[in-house]
C-alpha cells in the first residue's frame, strides 16, 4: 500500500513539474515571456517570410535564438508523447540535434486531442504558421505547424525547430488517419543562407529571436563623503612630497 501510494506522490509531482515549466511560459500580444529565465521570444509568426538578416534588422533589440535556449524551451514543454513508455525522460540534447535525432512524437490522435496538450500550447503560443506545404501529400484542414530557424549567425550554424500537429508524414496513405504530430530540432545543411533564404523547401518558417528581460544595474556611485577622504588623502600626500623637496 505505501509503494502504491508513493507511486501516486511521484506521478502527481511529476504532472505539476510539467504544469509549473509549461506555465512559466506566457503570451502578450506578439511577445511569449519565459518568467522563469528572464527571457522574452517574439512569435514566429511575426517573421514569416524574413531571412535572418531582415528579421533581424526589422526587429532591434533582438538576437538570433541559440541553441542552448532552444533546447532549453523544447524541454520545458516536454513534447514528447506521455502515453509512449519508450519516451520517458526524452530530453533533446545538444548531441542528439547535432546528430540529427532530435525528433520525437508528440503523441495523442486528433480524435482525443485537448488544447491542454503541449503540442497544442507550444502552438499557441509560438503561431500557427501552416502555408498549405509540409511534404509531398495532402495535409488535413486541422493540420497546424510553428516552425522557425535559430543559430549562431557568426559561425554560420544554422537550425530548425518545428513542432507539427495532424501531418500526414512520407509513407501514410491520404485517407488514413493523421498523425498526432512531431517535434523536432534538427541542424540545416551549409548552403543555408542567413541573407536570402526565407522558406526551406517551400515549407514557410519564421525566426526565432529573443532577448533579456533582465538589466544591468548601473554601478554604485561612491558615497561623497568617501570621496571627500579620498580626495583629503591625495591632498595630504602632495603636501608631503613638496616639504620633503624643499628639505
Amino acid at each position: 500500500m505505501k509503494r502504491i501510494l508513493l507511486a501516486g506522490a511521484l506521478a502527481l509531482t511529476t504532472t505539476l513539474g510539467q504544469a509549473a515549466l509549461i506555465g512559466n511560459y506566457s503570451l502578450s500580444g506578439n511577445i511569449v515571456t519565459d518568467s522563469a529565465n528572464n527571457l522574452e521570444w517574439l512569435r514566429w509568426d511575426q517573421t514569416v517570410g524574413l531571412s535572418i538578416n531582415d528579421a533581424l534588422a526589422a526587429n532591434s533589440g533582438w538576437q538570433l535564438a541559440s541553441l542552448d535556449q532552444m533546447i532549453n524551451l523544447f524541454n520545458d514543454f516536454e513534447l514528447q508523447d506521455p502515453t509512449d513508455t519508450s519516451l520517458s525522460g526524452f530530453q533533446f540534447t545538444t548531441t542528439n540535434v547535432l546528430g540529427g535525432t532530435a525528433l520525437v512524437s508528440t503523441g495523442a490522435s486528433e480524435a482525443s486531442e485537448d488544447p491542454a496538450e503541449h503540442d497544442k500550447k507550444f502552438i499557441s503560443l509560438f503561431g500557427n504558421i501552416y502555408n498549405g506545404h509540409l511534404g509531398p501529400l495532402v495535409q488535413p484542414a486541422s493540420v497546424e505547424d510553428s516552425r522557425a530557424v535559430f543559430g549562431d549567425i557568426l559561425n554560420g550554424d544554422f537550425f530548425i525547430a518545428g513542432v507539427q500537429d495532424d501531418y500526414l508524414s512520407v509513407g501514410v496513405g491520404e485517407n488514413a488517419p493523421p498523425n498526432a504530430g512531431i517535434a523536432a530540432l534538427l541542424p540545416l545543411d551549409a548552403s543555408f543562407s542567413a541573407i536570402s533564404e526565407d522558406t526551406i523547401n517551400g515549407v514557410s518558417r519564421g525566426v526565432a529571436l529573443v532577448r533579456s528581460t533582465t538589466t544591468t544595474p548601473p554601478a554604485p556611485m561612491p558615497e561623497p563623503s568617501i570621496l571627500m577622504l579620498f580626495a583629503g588623502g591625495l591632498l595630504g600626500l602632495g603636501l608631503i612630497r613638496r616639504r620633503q623637496k624643499k628639505h
